[in-house]
């Protein structure tokens, strides 16, 4: 699990890049329609890294919850996990 939060967050950072390329006027010479497309392109790898994400913070509660052995592990769990 921890190399798919790292492929994450990894992506997420060239995520970062990109928009930071097309921001930067100065730096990268382009037509604004391509760096619209960019821009949307990034936006769809946003959301998908943001649907990864949701579905390891559901397997990580899942898993904890599955390992709690008693009342008072599975009300640590819920409190820690805000439900």
């Amino acid at each position: 699990m921890t190399n798919m939060l790292t492929s994450i967050l990894n992506q997420t950072a060239a995520n970062f890049s990109q928009l930071q390329l097309v921001v930067n006027a100065f730096v990268t010479q382009m037509p604004d329609a391509g760096r619209l497309q960019i821009i949307d392109e990034t936006a769809g790898q946003v959301d998908r890294n943001y649907a990864a994400m949701q579905a390891f913070y559901q397997q990580n509660l899942l898993l904890s919850l599955e390992r709690a052995r008693d009342q008072n592990d599975i009300a640590a769990t819920k409190t820690l996990y805000g439900l």
